[in-house]
């Protein structure tokens, strides 16, 4: 079985539904006894953030109008909790421009860029840190084995900038509207920080009627 999940990397319920989807896959191999392959793939939910990113609250209580941005952020909070992820939006100043950090997941080495995705989740999240920032996406990649002159080279050179913009046009060819997005055999899309279990019964459908 093969998985594509579109995400980004300000996305908290991508964070969250990475997890429940790994939850899924580990029972699904466990039952099936087959492997699952993944791919991550890149998606902007704020694709006309400049390159020095907007103030975050400013930006989220534009996006969230008509909603109290309080109790947007409580309900991640608070799934957070439940599956282990601390989310300190308090923390988050900046709403950065993403390209750069999908950029750092793309030169990743593929055996890598699973932890990769969670340390900028991390870092973004629990810490604050602009990930839109230069330096400080050298230090996350330092902190995962990377050589910082090679990932320095790379990413003002923009060398994997058409892996990223590959992955938004296959965004828009699957017409994504927003994430996270799974992509199950390049068929069956599913939309949404789904559950284990709602992920695990979908994976159990594709396989009968395959």
């Amino acid at each position: 079985m093969k998985i594509s999940i579109f995400q980004d990397t300000v996305c908290p319920w991508c964070r969250i539904g990475k997890k429940y989807l790994k939850e899924a896959i580990q029972q699904w191999e466990q039952e099936s006894g087959q492997h699952v392959e993944i791919e991550y793939h890149a998606y902007l939910l704020n694709p006309d953030i400049p390159n020095e990113g907007k103030p975050f609250k400013k930006l989220i209580e534009e996006k969230m109008e008509g909603f109290k941005v309080e109790e947007v952020f409580h309900s991640v909070v608070e799934t957070g909790k439940n599956v282990g992820f601390h989310f300190d939006f308090q923390k988050i100043e900046v709403m950065p421009n993403t390209i750069a950090s999908h950029q750092l997941i793309k030169l990743t080495p593929p055996e890598k860029q699973e932890e990769m995705i969670d340390a900028i989740y991390e870092a973004y999240f629990d810490r604050g840190i602009n990930i839109g920032d230069l330096d400080e996406l050298l230090k996350i990649a330092v902190q995962h084995g990377l050589d910082q002159e090679e990932v320095r080279h790379q990413l003002t050179t923009e060398a994997h900038i058409n892996e990223v913009q590959k992955d938004l046009d296959l965004a828009r060819e699957y017409q994504i509207r927003g994430v996270p997005f799974i992509v199950i055999n390049d068929e069956l899309g599913l939309s949404g920080a789904q559950s284990p279990e709602s992920i695990l019964r979908v994976f159990r459908e594709t396989q009968g009627n395959s």
